[in-house]
């Protein structure tokens, strides 16, 4: 989603590109009026005329683009800072880095046992002989390459099981320095994704004070904007969420929410 800043800087650099070309097309004009014989330093033409109105009218359609989103977002950006939505996400945070530092210490021993296993079926292979990796007269040919399967898909379970732990294994960070950041990003994102919801049905936000977190970290009541009113009903669960960037595996669940946003009659 583009900042308010991001819009800005785009709208002020439509407007001094829109200003150049007014100014080309006003030297264009003044040379087109003596069919180019006079005032036409630049060599104008009717390609020149045509071309620069082609754009000028290109850089004016985007200008109207932006100058919407920088609309949309000023709209977004009165509805911030819903109490009940921040203490909402701020439940999800604390649940998502507890389970996920939980989950760490589980996948270091996880790991540990998997490697020893990897090892022991490595010295088996060996056990086996070379010649029997090759050589399909060998009396111990199936075993060894059935071995070496079964060690190989071994590894590659581990890594898809325990894949919503690898994940934050950025070796430049810490882990759970990493994974705090990435946690901190999907709750920004999961908050301008409920206001962007809302916002759609009631239009901006005027009062959310109806709107509660209950004991077991739902979120539910209702909203007044400035274009009606509309409930908000989440239902939490552990378990894996497919419209989450931050999954679980099969080793745990993570708590996730569905929200079902209507408009109140």
């Amino acid at each position: 989603m583009a900042s308010v800043e991001f819009i800005q800087k785009r709208i002020d650099g439509k407007k001094a590109e829109i200003q150049k070309l007014e100014a080309k097309m006003a030297r264009i004009e003044k040379a087109k009026a003596s069919n180019y014989e006079e005032n036409n330093p630049y060599y104008y033409s009717d390609y020149d005329f045509r071309s620069t109105t082609r754009e000028l009218e290109l850089a004016k359609t985007a200008l109207a683009d932006w100058e919407s989103k920088l609309s949309e977002e000023n709209n977004k950006a009165a509805s911030r800072d819903v109490p009940a939505i921040n203490e909402f996400l701020d439940q999800w945070e604390r649940r998502c880095i507890e389970f996920y530092l939980d989950a760490y210490q589980k996948y270091i021993i996880a790991k540990g046992e998997m490697r020893d296993e990897y090892r022991r079926m490595g010295e088996e292979l060996e056990e086996l002989g070379r010649r029997a990796q090759w050589d399909k007269e060998d009396p111990n040919y199936e075993a060894y390459h059935e071995l070496d399967k079964k060690r190989e898909k071994m590894w590659k379970d581990f890594h898809k099981d325990w894949n919503y732990v690898i994940q934050f294994l950025d070796h430049s960070k810490p882990y759970e320095e990493y994974m705090r950041h990435i946690v901190a990003e999907e709750k920004k994102r999961k908050y301008d994704f409920l206001v962007e919801r809302i916002c759609a049905i009631v239009g901006t936000i005027t009062d959310a004070t109806n709107l509660r977190v209950g004991q077991k970290g739902d979120l539910n009541g209702y909203i007044i904007g400035t274009d009606g009113e509309a409930t908000v009903e989440t239902i939490g669960a552990g378990g894996y969420n497919d419209n989450i960037i931050l999954d679980s595996g099969r080793h745990g669940q993570i708590f996730h929410y569905r929200t079902i946003i209507k408009r109140r009659k």
